[in-house]
């Protein structure tokens, strides 16, 4: 039987959790489910109460199911983790770990013995004058690394790999092939994450720190809820806008002040990219992730962009 792995990714706000199996090359999702993180357990991706998480998502895992899984995959979401893309001569790819090694100084100026570096291959160019590596180098604080592995350890679960975001985000994007320059917007609730990509080459990321907590906890305030219904709040402003609108919770104008700042970042981030790629510009944007239907934004960013 292929090997069960859950992939988890622990914000401020959200747990989301999938299993998934091989299949072939690829991976296939069984079964995925998200909660709220537990109140004060998390800041900015670090891992402060390791025990109440590691409870949480014991008794979670136990609801769905999943107990049977001990192997497990985090992703990190957190300002924390420095990304840089560098361009390497065209060496082999065995050797590319340690030139990133030698010259990681000159990427990240900061005291590296308490950091984590690590790279993904993005691209190689065999010919011409542009030939060599470019690659993507990440930098991860070794403190918050250790909260991953102290909070897996206490929930009874094995840690195969801990990946940042940008990368699990562009690892399963890039499958998606178009001519078009895609501006793939991921919406979660206290920040945001952009990627552009090209026939599957990735072009640019950015992040900013708006998501669609602004709107969920305007309408939280507005219809009496309290801290604990935030995913309930989540649901209800992503249903489809007669449904939200019967509530006269919140008005089309009240939405759009919630939701302008969001909005306004994304506008800027492809306004950024179009500024700086004279030669292909944004051709369509596809909104993802939790915050990705919260009523009036689809609309809204259409219109702004």
């Amino acid at each position: 039987m292929a090997a069960k792995t859950l992939n988890i990714e622990i914000a401020d706000r959200l747990v989301k959790v999938c299993e998934s199996i091989p299949k072939g090359k690829s991976y296939q999702i069984k079964h995925s489910f998200m909660f709220q993180t537990p109140e004060n357990a998390v800041a900015d991706g670090a891992v402060l109460a390791p025990d109440i998480l590691a409870a949480e998502l014991r008794g979670r895992l136990k609801e769905h199911g999943l107990t049977d899984v001990k192997s497990a995959v985090f992703t990190i979401t957190s300002g924390k983790v420095a990304s840089r893309e560098v361009m390497l001569p065209p060496i082999k790819e065995n050797h590319i770990r340690n030139a990133v090694a030698t010259n990681a100084a000159d990427y990240f100026p900061i005291d590296l013995s308490s950091y984590h570096i690590t790279y993904n291959l993005l691209e190689r160019t065999e010919k011409g004058e542009e030939a060599g590596c470019r690659v993507l180098v990440y930098a991860a604080p070794l403190a918050l690394l250790e909260g991953y592995f102290k909070m897996a350890d206490k929930a009874n679960l094995s840690v195969k790999a801990i990946d940042f975001s940008g990368n699990s985000q562009y690892q399963a994007l890039r499958a998606l092939r178009s001519a078009d320059v895609t501006m793939y917007v991921n919406v979660d609730c206290t920040s945001s994450f952009v990627t552009f990509l090209q026939n599957g080459k990735l072009l640019m990321q950015r992040s900013f720190t708006f998501g669609g907590d602004e709107m969920i906890l305007g309408y939280m305030n507005a219809a009496g809820k309290t801290g604990v219904e935030y995913v309930e709040a989540l649901h209800e402003c992503s249903e489809e806008p007669a449904s939200f609108f019967s509530r006269n919770v919140m008005d089309d104008a009240e939405v759009s002040e919630n939701l302008n700042r969001l909005v306004g970042s994304i506008i800027r981030a492809g306004d950024y990219f179009n500024s700086n790629h004279w030669d292909v510009q944004v051709g369509r944007v596809v909104l993802l992730g939790p915050c990705s239907r919260l009523v009036g934004l689809r609309d809204l960013v259409a219109n702004g962009t």
